[in-house]
């Protein structure tokens, strides 16, 4: 019995000394246990889901499309569009960087890097686009010609004229505007006859004339 006491007594104190903290971290692991345990998935808060208007399938896929699409910077360059010099386009030569043209002189070939159209002695020449005179003048090689800045790194020459309409550096011309007039003065194509020849180049590549003209 004295053994018994002894041990009754050391719980006694024990408890005394640390009771109140071990009731205190019992009862709040209990609350604790018991509120995760009785808790339901359902009372979870719910986002929120924004209403749906009533549209046709189609057309949300179409604006689900219309969303996607990034529109990306382009790498090229919209062709300028010009107006022909002539009211009846008659092409007499091509303009071509691959393929060999014999000219007017005997044993001179050489690729043709401009385009030649057909005219009547004298007819009016039209400027193909807005722009202004860089050049004018007269030699052997170009006959009479006209060098025209019609703006966005476009320069053409009108070359093989019977003569300017007293145009002059600097001057500016408006599309559809006479320039010159029909003739056959280029030393290396005088067997077309009368003709125009055209050459343009968009910052600084010699390019094909009909690139730029309207059907």
């Amino acid at each position: 019995m004295k053994g018994f006491k002894r041990i009754r007594d050391a719980y006694v104190r024990f408890v005394d000394k640390q009771g109140f903290p071990i009731i205190v971290t019992l009862c709040v692991a209990i609350i604790t246990a018991t509120a995760l345990w009785t808790r339901h998935p359902e009372e979870l808060p719910a986002s929120p889901t924004p209403p749906v208007a009533n549209v046709p399938a189609a057309q949300l896929m179409q604006q689900s499309l219309r969303d996607a699409i990034t529109p990306a910077p382009s790498s090229t360059v919209t062709p300028r569009i010009m107006i022909t010099p002539f009211d009846v386009t008659n092409i007499l030569t091509p303009f071509s960087l691959e393929t060999m043209v014999e000219s007017s002189l005997p044993g001179v070939w050489g690729i043709h890097a401009a385009l030649d159209l057909g005219c009547q002695l004298g007819e009016p020449i039209r400027a193909m686009a807005d722009g202004t005179v860089i050049s004018a003048g007269q030699d052997k090689l170009r006959g009479v010609w006209l060098l025209i800045d019609h703006g966005d790194g476009v320069e053409a020459l009108y070359a093989s004229m019977s003569m300017t309409a007293d145009y002059l550096a600097g001057d500016r011309v408006k599309a559809g505007a006479v320039i010159g007039y029909g003739g056959n003065t280029m030393a290396e194509e005088t067997a077309l006859g009368q003709h125009l020849h055209v050459q343009v180049w968009r910052k600084g590549q010699l390019i094909d004339p009909l690139s730029l003209l309207q059907p």
